[in-house]
C-alpha cells in the first residue's frame, strides 16, 4: 500500500511547465496560484464473512486553474504562429 509523502506534492504558489520536443527538455511556460481539486470514487463492496462493506477505489475526476504568467517564446511560437496542431502531442 503507498502512502502519500510530503515530497510528493504539489505545492501550489510556482510551478514550471516542460516539454520534451525531439528529445530535448524546453521551458514552456511558468505559473502561479495553482489550484486542483480531485474527487475519488468510490464503491462499497460486500465482503465474505464481514458485515461491513469495504469501499474500493473506482477512478476519480479532477479540475483545476492555474494563472500563467510567463510565456516562453517556444510556447508563443507554437501557439500564435498557427504550428499548435503540429505539436499538440507534445503539449498535452
Amino acid at each position: 500500500m503507498g502512502y502519500l509523502r510530503a515530497k510528493d506534492t504539489v505545492n501550489g504558489a510556482l510551478g514550471t511547465c516542460f516539454v520534451i520536443i525531439d528529445g530535448k527538455r524546453h521551458e514552456l511556460m511558468q505559473v502561479k496560484n495553482v489550484a486542483a481539486k480531485v474527487k475519488k470514487t468510490r464503491t462499497a463492496i460486500p465482503i465474505l464473512g464481514l458485515t461491513a462493506k469495504q469501499q474500493k477505489s473506482g477512478g476519480w475526476e479532477g479540475t483545476g486553474t492555474m494563472t500563467v504568467y510567463y510565456v516562453s517564446s517556444l510556447f508563443r511560437k507554437v501557439m500564435v504562429d498557427g504550428l499548435h496542431e503540429k505539436w499538440c502531442g507534445y503539449l498535452l
